[in-house]
């Protein structure tokens, strides 16, 4: 992947066919996904959460933890893309998805990686030796949308919904 590709988190998305007339005309929409947004006993916790309670508040239509949906990462990524009026957060900004949504960020920067268990030993110096190893990732996640864009590796990715059950392959 080229770091171009490696752009950071961004708290809000929504979709080009908004038309929504305030802030509070919006859905709002997330995956569970330490540290920016998840739950803990049944509450919507996160920096992008606390972030995006802040700024709503500071515009004057405040967004409550509990406006907010929780969805498996491939729905709300749908969902966003499909339907009028979503705001998805946080998510990467890739080129591919740039002309998708409306962008507000970036709020943090981080790295789209591959991992494998320390015990393989598995050193990657270039993306063709990714042809060597099945790959799992999550399904409309962005580093599985960058890897999919390598024809020579589609065969050897499974795509999941669960991050613990592709940690197990």
């Amino acid at each position: 992947m080229k770091a171009s590709a490696l752009i950071g988190s961004f708290l809000i998305v929504a979709s080009f066919m908004a038309q929504a007339q305030t802030l509070s005309d919006l859905t709002y929409i997330t995956e569970n996904a330490p540290p920016w947004n998840y739950l803990e006993q049944d509450r919507l916790e996160g920096m992008a959460v606390d972030l995006l309670e802040q700024v709503t508040d500071h515009a004057g239509a405040s967004v409550k933890r509990s406006d907010i949906m929780v969805l498996p990462w491939a729905r709300a990524y749908s969902r966003a893309k499909t339907m009028p009026n979503q705001v998805i957060f946080s998510i990467f900004k890739t080129p591919a998805r740039e002309r998708l949504f409306k962008w507000a960020g970036p709020f943090a920067k981080n790295r789209l990686v591959l991992i494998a268990k320390k015990s393989r030993n598995i050193s990657i110096d270039n993306l063709d030796q990714l042809e060597l190893y099945t790959i799992g990732a999550q399904r409309e996640e962005a580093t599985a949308q960058e890897l999919l864009m390598l024809n020579s590796i589609k065969e050897k990715m499974t795509l999941g919904i669960k991050q613990l059950q592709l940690a197990k392959m």
